[in-house]
């Protein structure tokens, strides 16, 4: 997997949000102004009751949409977020099961990453050499992944736009062959 583009496209979906909210948090401290200043004037007697109630109703609308935006671009970003996250941990399990792989690694040190995975393990047998083997995780990792996202740039040509997240699911099942050898006698 291409971790760093995926991190580097989460980071810039991320950065352009947050300049996004910038821009909106900016805009409501205008209309929170703007309010001030038509009550301010409903008070002078410079405008009627009915002109500020007019004018403060379509500020609240504009108010409550940019509220609104701001909250989804959060969640937009928080979304990122995890998203990077799960990337980072696919790099990271990587690295683990390398570990895993070497000679240094503990077998203590690998009976905590089991425990820290693996909720339970059942083995059915079928007959004396067909056996069921169910593995069920802690967190959904069977079959969980990402799908790349594409779109056209002004060429025409197809470039990556992200990519969305697959879920998976908590259980493993297979069926293996026991090769149990008869002692020779």
């Amino acid at each position: 997997m291409n971790t760093h583009n995926t991190y580097h496209n989460s980071a810039e979906d991320i950065k352009k949000s947050k300049k996004r909210i910038l821009k909106l948090k900016k805009e409501l401290d205008e209309i929170m102004k703007v309010s001030a200043t038509t009550e301010a004037m409903k008070l002078l007697k410079q405008k009627s009751e009915e002109e500020v109630q007019q004018i403060l109703s379509v500020l609240d609308e504009a108010r409550i949409e940019k509220q609104s935006t701001i909250e989804e671009l959060q969640n937009q970003i928080n979304d990122v977020g995890d998203s990077s996250k799960w990337v980072d941990w696919v790099k990271m399990f990587g690295d683990k099961i390398d570990e895993l792989k070497s000679s240094t690694f503990s077998f203590e040190d690998k009976r905590v990453l089991i425990d820290q995975l693996i909720d339970k393990i059942v083995v059915s047998s079928e007959d004396k050499i067909n056996h069921k083997l169910k593995v069920y995780f802690k967190f959904p990792y069977v079959k969980d992944g990402f799908k790349w996202k594409f779109k056209k740039d002004k060429k025409g040509k197809y470039i990556k736009d992200g990519y969305e997240l697959i879920n998976g699911k908590k259980l493993y099942t297979t069926t293996f062959i026991s090769n149990l050898k008869k002692k020779k006698q």
